[in-house]
C-alpha cells in the first residue's frame, strides 16, 4: 500500500520518473503478495505448532530467548559505553578547547581513536551476531529434539534445552564462530557507500544468502543424535515430503 500511495504521488504532482518507479514496485508488491496468498494456511499451521511445542513441559524456548535478549542488551550498553570511553581517553583536544586530562602522557592521537573505534565496532558485530547465533542454535535443537524425540516412547529427553544451549556452546563454538566471522564485516558504514555497491554489486546477493546459509547450517548443528534408534544421521531425514507431513 505504501508503494501504491508514492506512485500514485509523484504521478500527481508530475514526476514522471519517480511515479514509474514506484509503480513498478507497487506491481511488483502485488505480485508478491498474490502469490503468498496460497502459502497462508501452511504458515498458519506451522506457527500454530511453533506456539504449541514452546508451551511444552519440558521445552524452554521462552526463557531461552529471555536470557538471550538479556544478554543481548547488555551487551549493547557495554559496547555504547566502551565507545564513548575511547573518545574520552584517547581523542586530543581542539585548539581553544579544555585539555583533555585524559592526555597528559602525550598518548592521544585522532589516528588511535579511529583505529579502536573500527576494532571495536568490527568485534561488536561478530560478538552480537555470535549472540544472535548461539540463540538460534540452541533454540533449533529444542525443536529438533520434538522432532526426532516425540514419538518415542520417552518422548522429548530431559533437559533438552540446557543441553541443547550446552552443544551450542562447546562442541558448535568454533563453527558458530566461524560463522558469526563471515556474516560480522557487513557494518552499515561500508554497505551503504554507493561507490562500493556498484563496484561491488554481488556482493548484496552474497550478503543476503550468507544469513540464511549460516541459520540452517546452525540448524543441522544442533540437531540431537541420540533420539534416532537406527543410527541414520537425522539430517538424511531433512526432506520436502518431512516437512510436508510435518
Amino acid at each position: 500500500m505504501l508503494a501504491v500511495g508514492t506512485a500514485i504521488y509523484y504521478l500527481y504532482k508530475h514526476l514522471w520518473g519517480a511515479g514509474i518507479v514506484f509503480a513498478l514496485f507497487a506491481v511488483f508488491a502485488i505480485f508478491c503478495f498474490i502469490s503468498w496468498i496460497p502459502r497462508i494456511p501452511f504458515a498458519v499451521v506451522m506457527l500454530q505448532q511453533t506456539m504449541d511445542i514452546a508451551r511444552l513441559p519440558r521445552v524452554h524456548v521462552f526463557i531461552i530467548s529471555l536470557m538471550g535478549g538479556i544478554a543481548s542488551l547488555a551487551f549493547g550498553a557495554w559496547f555504547s559505553v566502551t565507545l564513548v570511553a575511547i573518545y574520552t581517553a584517547y581523542m586530543p583536544s581542539n585548539s581553544g578547547s579544555a585539555v583533555n586530562p585524559s592526555c597528559a602522557d602525550s598518548g592521544c592521537s585522532s589516528g588511535k581513536v579511529i583505529g579502536l573505534v573500527v576494532f571495536v565496532t568490527f568485534a561488536g558485530y561478530w560478538i552480537s551476531e555470535w549472540l544472535k547465533n548461539t540463540i538460534h542454535t540452541s533454540v533449533a535443537g529444542v525443536y529438533g529434539s520434538w522432532y526426532f524425540c516425540a514419538g518415542k516412547p520417552g518422548g522429548i529427553p530431559k533437559g533438552a534445552s540446557m543441553g541443547a544451549f550446552k552443544r551450542a556452546t562447546t562442541y558448535s563454538f568454533g563453527s558458530i564462530s566461524l560463522g558469526s566471522l563471515i556474516v560480522a564485516p557487513k557494518i552499515p558504514a561500508i554497505s551503504d557507500t554507493r561507490t562500493l555497491n556498484n563496484v561491488l554489486c554481488p556482493r548484496v546477493y552474497l550478503d543476503q544468502l550468507v544469513p540464511e546459509f549460516g541459520m540452517f547450517s546452525n540448524s543441522n548443528l544442533r540437531v540431537p543424535p541420540h533420539c534416532n534408534e537406527d543410527g541414520v544421521h537425522p539430517t538424511r531425514y531433512w526432506r520436502h515430503e518431512d516437512l510436508t507431513d510435518l
